[in-house]
């Protein structure tokens, strides 16, 4: 009876201490619980706040998305212009890796290497002459870029201003890019082709550190070509808004530029909030436009009379996804570009 009272004991003991572990562990979740709602709450209101401020200037971010979205129904034939430049941009490419290994080929082979395949000796004239080369494809790549944003643009500004005269928009803006502005946009392709030149020759000799086993000058140099990039992608932005003002207003390069960060400076928060909101609206266009070029290949692959000559659908779903995101890439590069070039006509004419 006692060895009974004792087992009892103990069971209760243990009963209360796994009732009581489990209500602290229920009680630490429920804080838990109330602690992320008020954070949840707290981000909530956080928004609220920020769209009630921000209200006209979502407004009119939706307002030139929506008239952006016009100008690409409106204008199909732009839709033409990334495709031709892409393969202008392919051009350029190849023509740089073919003529770049025929003037490499100049050189004389290293007598004092015991390689496989020995290393050219290239003389101080033949290095001039590659560097020139890679320089110059470097600058019609660029300009090549340069047209198609001035193209885009002033397509766009020229569809804001006379869409009820006039039903193509392309052809003038070609004729308005070679005629009147090629000066400009030469240059500000040639700023361009300077930065893409130095981050190559940064990276070359960061490359020939880390073969040297010369950490400390790989890490400076890394460093630099990593600098060198975030000033590329200043350029980038500078230039495609330079651009954007030459095709509205018909400025110069450098008086274009100035114009469009003043303009970016003074409506900062109008441009923050547009550009984000076309940023999303192109990032859901290019995920729609890639998933259903890889459903629909995906589904033509198994489905189709050719599906028992194909031993697995993955290769070809791969292909038609890089395909589909080229052409959503090429798309969404017109809607991004009308996207800033409306934005800035509507703030120049508040």
């Amino acid at each position: 009876r006692q060895m009974c009272i004792r087992d009892r004991c103990y069971s209760f003991f243990f009963f209360k201490q796994k009732t009581a572990y489990e209500m602290l562990r229920s009680l630490v979740g429920s804080e838990m619980c109330i602690r992320d709602s008020y954070i949840a709450w707290g981000i909530a209101a956080i928004f609220a706040v920020a769209i009630v401020c921000l209200y006209s200037r979502i407004k009119l971010a939706i307002a030139v998305v929506k008239c952006a979205a016009m100008f690409v129904n409106d204008c199909w034939s732009s839709l033409v212009v990334p495709p031709v430049v892409l393969i202008l941009v392919l051009f350029h490419i190849c023509w740089l890796f073919i003529v770049g290994v025929y003037i490499y080929s100049i050189g004389e082979i290293d007598p004092k290497s015991n390689a496989v395949i020995r290393p050219l000796i290239l003389d101080s004239k033949t290095k001039y002459y590659l560097y020139f080369h890679i320089f110059g494809c470097f600058w019609n790549i660029a300009l090549s870029l340069a047209f198609c944003e001035f193209i885009l643009a002033s397509a766009c500004a020229i569809w804001y201003f006379q869409r009820q005269d006039k039903p193509f928009y392309i052809l003038p803006s070609i004729k308005r890019a070679i005629f009147n502005h090629l000066g400009s946009l030469a240059f500000g392709s040639f700023i361009l082709a300077i930065v893409w030149t130095v981050k190559l020759w940064l990276e070359y000799l960061a490359e020939q550190s880390r073969q040297a086993h010369n950490q400390v000058t790989e890490f400076i140099f890394r460093v630099l070509s990593y600098c060198v990039s975030c000033f590329e992608r200043f350029i980038k932005f500078l230039n495609k808004n330079a651009y954007i003002q030459i095709a509205i207003q018909g400025k110069p390069f450098c008086e274009s530029a100035a114009a469009a960060l003043s303009l970016m400076i003074r409506n900062a928060v109008r441009f923050g909030v547009t550009s984000g909101l076309g940023e999303i609206f192109v990032f859901i266009g290019k995920a729609l436009i890639t998933a259903g070029a890889a459903a629909g290949g995906y589904f033509y692959v198994t489905k189709a009379d050719i599906r028992h000559q194909i031993s697995s659908p993955i290769l070809p779903t791969i292909a038609f996804i890089i395909v589909g995101y080229v052409i959503a890439d090429l798309f969404m590069t017109v809607y991004s570009m009308s996207v800033d070039t409306v934005l800035q006509l509507s703030l120049i004419h508040i």
